[in-house]
């Protein structure tokens, strides 16, 4: 009755209500099916103990990998026999002739009959315990063999840099592979007690976790060039790739992140002398090196044992507790003076670097440049600021404008002001104040709190999230919000924009209250606003225009005034 002469895959009800879930799962979903078609099976009766035999014996794979394949038969059919739906398909499947009660009795007979079939006990697999192995299982890399594996892909390639950073941040951190795949741009950079540190959102048992990077840094270096390259400033960090440089992209039309397995064959194709012969590594042996590396440099067993997010020892760490950033922040364990090539050549491939078409984005203000002149310490943990990266919005307004930008340190509130003007789209008309907790900041002070605003601004952004409060133009009264959002290590050369949406309001237009006023006119007339507005704004002005590469240039154009930079004749420069 319920037998349906399966001709297909396609047909078999395992597949049509349990078929979901990873690649992986659909794969061995879809080979048990057609092995029970092959062999005229009943779907409603899987014969397990036959299908571990045929894995075994006939296809030869090894005890543990039928294991797996038995095991996600079993959930799929425990999935199935858990669905209201399935029940309801059993029970139409099922004669006129037959009574309601009869009907759902044969059902209930059916659930109980198959939850027997796909009992564990009914298909067991034998696999050898191993207490001992040989020191080949495992890998621990030396520092010697740290330096080839993160030097093997070379940065030629938008692939060779991606592996590049993977391997450092895998040993620069201890990550798992499934953590390294889901983790985004935003969880590079955190602070853990002053330190910064790597956000792992939900490792093993989803637990949440901070990682600090102490000496080990060069890493994060290294991700954020590979991230510059690309021009990537969100979404996951590490992405597949085609050939000639192109993103793998989602549905959605984003890159793709990459998956475990994906990662793991990455490593596979960088094989590094190990005991005396080309050998590969697997993520699991980058976690291995970091905590054994850690501990040969006298790194605190808890602090390892917290970084990697291990369950172990429950007892204890809850008697010593989570330990604070400066115990648990790693010393240099790879010995870095290697890395110095590869911040040349980083250098060197700045300028034929270009932004990937496909999400628009322009990697100009990014870490290649910076390393030019400026390449990290190799040997310490340099806390220096070299620049800060702000948030900036309007306040009172929605929707939101805002800029994303950089800037260097001890710069101005003078100075700062005028770039707030060229990243938001400003005109400079008009005066201004920065607040700054109880001090402010103005051309012309008139109060006991006010100060002149040649004062640079440093003391007041001691950590990511302190604010400035910015009024331009004391007549409209612009409120602006500037958050810090990072201290950057590395100094920077030029203020530059990063992102930012909708234009600025014009000049004059009343502020705030007003200019909203001005936006609910101009949607009731599309994009037209009445008499009243045209004399301040103008008819046809586009309030969602943002040009980035616009502002970008005009920040170039004023930081090469105020720094005295020599101005560049086009009609010297090289043909190249």
């Amino acid at each position: 009755m319920w037998d349906l002469q399966l001709q297909t895959t396609h047909q078999h009800p395992l597949l049509t209500f349990a078929g979901g879930g990873s690649r992986s799962r659909q794969s061995r979903l879809r080979r048990f099916c057609r092995w029970q078609i092959a062999h005229h099976g009943s779907w409603y009766r899987p014969d397990l103990a036959a299908w571990r035999d045929w894995l075994l014996q006939v296809e030869g794979l090894n005890p543990t990998t039928v294991r797996a394949y038995l095991s996600t038969v079993r959930s799929a059919y425990d999935q199935l026999l858990r669905s209201n739906q399935v029940r309801q398909w059993l029970y139409a499947h099922l004669g006129d002739d037959l009574t309601p009660e009869r009907k759902w009795v044969l059902v209930a007979e059916f659930t109980t009959q198959l939850k027997n079939a796909i009992d564990p006990a009914n298909a067991p697999v034998q696999v050898v315990t191993v207490q001992d192995e040989e020191d080949t299982a495992h890998v621990w890399l030396t520092p010697n063999q740290v330096a080839a594996l993160v030097q093997a892909p070379g940065l030629d390639s938008w692939k060779g840099l991606r592996d590049t950073a993977l391997i450092a941040l895998l040993l620069c951190t201890g990550i798992r592979a499934a953590e390294a795949a889901a983790l985004e741009v935003d969880d590079l950079r955190v602070a853990l007690g002053g330190s910064l540190a790597l956000k792992v959102r939900a490792g093993k048992g989803f637990k949440q976790r901070l990682v600090p990077y102490g000496a080990q840094e060069w890493g994060l270096a290294l991700v954020e060039a590979w991230l510059e390259r690309v021009g990537m400033t969100q979404g996951p960090v590490f992405v597949g790739l085609r050939k000639g440089d192109h993103f793998f992209l989602d549905a959605t039309g984003h890159p793709q992140g990459l998956s475990v397995r994906s990662i793991e064959v990455a490593l596979a194709s960088y094989a590094i002398p190990v005991n005396g012969q080309l050998q590969t590594v697997s993520p699991h042996d980058l976690r291995r090196t970091y905590a054994r590396q850690l501990y040969l440099v006298g790194t605190d067993l808890v602090a390892i044992q917290q970084n990697l997010g291990h369950d172990r020892q429950e007892t204890t760490l809850a008697y010593i507790g989570t330990l604070d950033a400066e115990q648990r922040t790693p010393g240099d364990a790879y010995g870095t003076a290697w890395l110095q090539p590869l911040w040349e050549q980083l250098a060197q491939k700045e300028s034929a670097s270009q932004p990937s078409a496909k999400i628009g984005l322009d990697p100009s203000d990014g870490l290649i440049e910076e390393l030019k002149d400026h390449p990290p310490s190799l040997v310490q943990h340099n806390k220096t600021i070299g620049g800060y990266v702000f948030k900036i919005w309007i306040d009172g307004l929605d929707p939101l404008i805002w800029r994303r930008f950089k800037v260097p340190a001890g710069l101005s509130f003078e100075t700062l002001h005028d770039i707030v003007q060229i990243v938001l789209g400003w005109e400079n008309y008009h005066l201004y104040r920065f607040e700054a907790a109880e001090d402010q900041f103005t051309p012309h002070p008139m109060g006991l709190g006010d100060h002149y605003p040649e004062l640079t601004i440093d003391a007041h952004l001691q950590n990511p999230g302190s604010q400035l409060y910015y009024v331009y133009d004391f007549g409209d009264m612009w409120g602006h919000i500037l958050e810090l959002e990072k201290h950057l290590v590395r100094p920077v050369k030029t203020p530059s924009c990063m992102a930012g949406h909708r234009a600025c309001p014009p000049e004059d237009c009343g502020g705030p209250w007003l200019y909203d006023e001005f936006l609910r006119s101009r949607r009731k007339r599309s994009g037209r606003v009445s008499q009243k507005w045209q004399h301040r704004i103008g008819n046809y002005w586009d309030a969602d225009a943002f040009d980035r590469a616009q502002v970008n240039q005009d920040l170039a154009e004023y930081w090469s005034d105020i720094v005295d930079l020599p101005a560049t004749d086009p009609s010297t420069s090289s043909a190249e």
